[in-house]
């Protein structure tokens, strides 16, 4: 009797532990993919694409998504390059980049510059200083185009030409 009474708790525990439901462990979900942040050169590249609405002398402040953009800089002010500056506020833009064409406009005529800071040494306060952006008739088009100006804080800016690459910098010129 003893192991008829055996037998049967045998079998109802294994009856018991048989109908039990299979408790699977839980996977927990995977994580989020890692936001891909994009350096600061990428991002002000892509500012080229707010051209069509740009109007001549409006400037646009673009906030800085810190998550998305490696920058130090909150707010970008881009506008369109302009094609005329009075000396001095324009001269910091003549020295750091090597524009296709600088030109002195007189009374009537224009001179074209050969050497743009020595007519920074020699321009009087209030003095206009003008970059072509189309290369004159008979001569090959120029192939970077000032277009538009990034302005950050602390008087750093970039020039881009119509491609979104940074003007060529006078310091490389030739190289």
């Amino acid at each position: 009797m003893k192991k008829l009474v055996f037998l049967l708790v045998i079998f109802v525990l294994a009856l018991g532990a048989g109908c039990k439901k299979k408790v699977e462990p839980v996977v927990p979900p995977p994580p989020p993919p890692p936001v891909v942040k994009v350096t600061q050169q990428d991002f002000i590249k892509g500012l080229i694409s707010m051209i069509p609405q740009l109007e001549s002398g409006e400037v646009i402040p673009v906030q800085v998504d810190k998550e998305k953009v490696i920058s130090e800089e909150s707010i970008f002010n881009v506008s369109l390059f302009p094609l005329d500056f009075i000396y001095p506020e324009g001269k910091n833009y003549i020295l750091k980049y090597m524009f296709p064409s600088v030109v002195w406009p007189g009374d009537g005529f224009q001179l074209p510059v050969v050497d743009p800071e020595n007519l920074i040494t020699c321009s009087e306060p209030g003095e206009t200083i003008r970059i072509e952006k189309e290369s004159p008739k008979g001569t090959p088009p120029f192939e970077n185009i000032p277009t538009l100006l990034v302005e950050a804080s602390e008087g750093k800016f970039w020039v881009l030409n119509q491609n979104g690459d940074e003007m060529p910098l006078r310091a490389n010129w030739g190289k």
